[in-house]
């Protein structure tokens, strides 16, 4: 039994092992509550759980809305936005969260005749780093929530740009006075 457990364990988690570090934009925070609590992720409240954890959609009741927008280090323009709505069929909701860095300058070497060398800017460019998000969430039995997220990513600066797709999922146990969120983002190891 240890060997098929282990086994198991294995196949599952062996996609974390290529993993590789970047900027996530839910790492910065979907919510000034979530920032406020020290990005402690999972236990959103509104539609914006389907940043943190895709199951924490429950709480939605008939439907919620979220705008958090904010400036990072006077520079980097931030925005989250997210719906909720409940249905018959689950709770199904949207998200997108955006950061933007405007003016850039793209520098040149200026060479004289002297070989004296001076640095110029050429012209200026932005930064853009954006995703987006739907997710759905089921009850599973009373109190166990199960929830999932479908990702598009896109970045782009000076031309280039890159696009991308993955899935988060998790579960929320809502045992009074006991809570635990388990959310597992990026999934697809190989997207």
């Amino acid at each position: 039994m240890k060997k098929y457990l282990t086994i198991i364990f294995i196949i599952l988690f062996s996609g974390l092992i290529l993993a590789a570090d970047a900027l996530y934009l839910p790492n910065l925070g979907s919510s000034a509550r979530m920032i406020a609590l020290g990005n402690i992720d999972g236990f959103s409240r509104s539609s914006n759980a389907i940043f943190e954890n895709p199951a924490c959609l429950y709480r939605i009741n008939n439907y919620s809305a979220s705008i958090f927008a904010t400036k990072l280090f006077d520079e980097v323009s931030y925005k989250s936005l997210s719906f909720g709505v409940r249905t018959d069929y689950g709770v199904f909701a949207l998200g997108y969260m955006a950061a933007e860095v405007s003016g850039i300058p793209h520098t040149g070497l200026a060479i004289s005749g002297n070989n004296n060398r001076s640095f110029f800017v050429d012209y200026y460019f932005k930064y853009d780093n954006w995703l987006a998000k739907l997710g759905h969430q089921l009850t599973l039995f009373e109190n166990v929530y199960i929830g999932t997220a479908l990702n598009y990513y896109e970045n782009s600066m000076d031309g280039y740009k890159g696009r991308g797709f993955n899935m988060d999922t998790g579960a929320f146990l809502d045992w009074q006075p006991v809570q635990i969120s388990v959310v597992f983002k990026n999934i697809m190891y190989f997207s």
